[in-house]
């Protein structure tokens, strides 16, 4: 669980090499991983991500994807990463977890790609970085030159073309409520 690419075969991290056709024991190595990391603590062993995890210990971990998965998922046939990912933050506030443990949670799921697609107010794309839809149809990538452009899975839908004339750093930050848009019911 500390490792699961020794197998030679398992995947240890959730980005474009995923497949919805990958087996079930190898795809199993991503979900295994983030259990080790929130249980002991540590980061990803093969640097995939600088995230570092607190760990809250065995027991603790183990009663967080225990119930995440016969309570919070059961009968989600289709369930995805970022289903399991939302579930086990669920399951920690459902069992009175600290809010430094909830985090912890969120990290481990991110140590290993799950979650981490996702902007919230303050957070940035880092240059050289990229995120994709949660489908993995569409990526968002912020090139080194600073130049962001929008992919589909062969070709450019859009781009800033900053290209080397200066940077481009998106930001995520909440929109003003007289911006939003209403949402139809």
């Amino acid at each position: 669980m500390n490792d699961p690419r020794l197998d030679g075969q398992s995947l240890d991290y959730f980005d474009q090499t995923f497949s919805l056709f990958t087996d079930v024991h190898y795809s199993s190595g991503i979900p295994n991983l983030a259990f080790y990391l929130l249980s002991q603590g540590g980061q990803h062993p093969r640097g995939r991500s600088s995230i570092l995890v607190r760990g809250i210990g065995i027991a603790k971990a183990a009663l967080v994807f225990h119930r995440a998965n016969t309570v919070l998922l059961l009968g989600k046939t289709m369930a995805t990463f970022a289903d399991a990912k939302l579930a086990t933050e669920q399951a920690a506030a459902q069992l009175g977890y600290s809010p430094a443990d909830i985090a912890s949670v969120t990290a481990a799921r991110q140590a290993v790609g799950v979650g981490t697609n996702i902007l919230v107010a303050s957070q940035s794309l880092s240059l050289g970085h990229a995120m994709w839809s949660n489908d993995r149809r569409f990526s968002l990538v912020l090139q080194s030159d600073g130049n962001l452009i929008l992919w589909d899975a062969t070709s450019v839908l859009w781009t800033a073309n900053t290209g080397a004339r200066g940077r481009c750093q998106p930001t995520c930050s909440p929109i003003p409520p007289e911006r939003r848009q209403p949402r139809h019911q």
